[in-house]
C-alpha cells in the first residue's frame, strides 16, 4: 500500500514539474511566436473596456490595414500621449487612409481625439482575463524566485520520494530474507 502511494505521489509530483516547464517555456516563448505569426502581445492596465475586455488581460493583436478596419471592431493604437490604448471603434471616415471615432466600453463618452490610421497597431483577436496580471506578477524578480523556487521543490521532492520509495523496497526486501523459510 505505501509503496504505490509513494508511487503515485511520485508521478503526481513529475507531472506537476513537467507542467510547470511546459508553462514556462510557452510563457518565454509565446510573444515570439505570435509576432512571427504578425500578433503583438498587450497587457491592459486600465479598465477603460471592462466588463468585455478586463483589467489586467492580455490582449492579442493582429496588424491589419487601417482601411480593413470596421465600426465594432476593438483595435489597438498608439495615443497622442504615446501610450498604447485598446478601444472600440464607433465609426470610421472613409478612404484607405481613415480616421477612427473611438470609446472604451466602460467610458460613458467616446475618445477626444480621432485616431488617425497611421496610429492604429492592429485590431484585436482575442483577450485573455488576469493572464497580464500573472505575467505581470512572474516577470518580477520575486516572480521569478518563486518559480524557480517551485519547480525545484517539485523536483527535491521528487528525487525525495524516489529515495523513500527505494528505501521501503531495500527494507522489505531485507524483512523478506530475513524471515525463515516454512
Amino acid at each position: 500500500m505505501l509503496l504505490s502511494a509513494l508511487g503515485l505521489t511520485r508521478i503526481g509530483l513529475r507531472l506537476a514539474w513537467l507542467t510547470g516547464m511546459v508553462v514556462v517555456i510557452a510563457l518565454a516563448a509565446a510573444p515570439a511566436v505570435l509576432r512571427f505569426a504578425g500578433i503583438d502581445t498587450y497587457t491592459v492596465r486600465g479598465g477603460s473596456m471592462s466588463p468585455s475586455v478586463p483589467l489586467g488581460a492580455v490582449v492579442l493583436v493582429q496588424h491589419v490595414r487601417p482601411s480593413d478596419i470596421a465600426a465594432g471592431d476593438v483595435i489597438t493604437f498608439q495615443a497622442p500621449n504615446d501610450t498604447v490604448v485598446t478601444h472600440r471603434v464607433l465609426g470610421r471616415s472613409a478612404g484607405d487612409d481613415p480616421t477612427f471615432i473611438t470609446k472604451g466600453d466602460a467610458n460613458p463618452t467616446q475618445d477626444p481625439d480621432m485616431v488617425p490610421g497611421s496610429a492604429v497597431i492592429g485590431r484585436m483577436v482575442v483577450s485573455i482575463p488576469f493572464a497580464g496580471s500573472a505575467v505581470s506578477a512572474l516577470a518580477t524578480p520575486s516572480g521569478i524566485v518563486i518559480v524557480v523556487a517551485l519547480l525545484v521543490s517539485l523536483l527535491v521532492g521528487g528525487w525525495f520520494i524516489d529515495e523513500l520509495r527505494s528505501t521501503v523496497v531495500a527494507a522489505a526486501a531485507r524483512e523478506a530474507a530475513a524471515e525463515p523459510a516454512g
